[in-house]
C-alpha cells in the first residue's frame, strides 16, 4: 500500500526524486530548443547584403587583362615538346 502511494506521489511530482527529474528534463528541453534554434539559424546562412558594383574599376582593362591571361595559357599549352635528342647536337 505504501509503494502505491509513493508511486502516485512521484507521478504527481511531489517527491524529491520527481522534482529533480522534472528539473533535469526542463534543462534538457531548453538545451534542445536552443540547439534547434541554432541549427535553423545556421541553415539560413549569414545575412549579407548583395555586392555593390564598383564604378572606379574600368571594365575594359579587366577584359584585356583576362584576354591576355587566356592567350598566355593557350601559348603555354600549345608549345611543342622537344625531345632531348633533338636539342643536343
Amino acid at each position: 500500500m505504501v509503494h502505491l502511494t509513493r508511486v502516485q506521489l512521484h507521478l504527481a511530482g511531489k517527491t524529491e526524486e520527481a522534482r529533480s527529474d522534472l528539473a533535469r528534463l526542463k534543462i534538457t528541453k531548453e538545451e534542445r530548443e536552443a540547439a534547434q534554434a541554432k541549427r535553423k539559424a545556421d541553415a539560413e546562412g549569414p545575412c549579407l547584403p548583395p555586392p555593390i558594383p564598383c564604378p572606379n574599376i574600368d571594365n575594359a582593362l579587366l577584359r584585356t587583362a583576362k584576354e591576355a591571361e587566356i592567350e598566355a595559357r593557350k601559348a603555354a599549352t600549345s608549345r611543342k615538346r622537344v625531345k632531348s635528342s633533338e636539342v643536343l647536337p
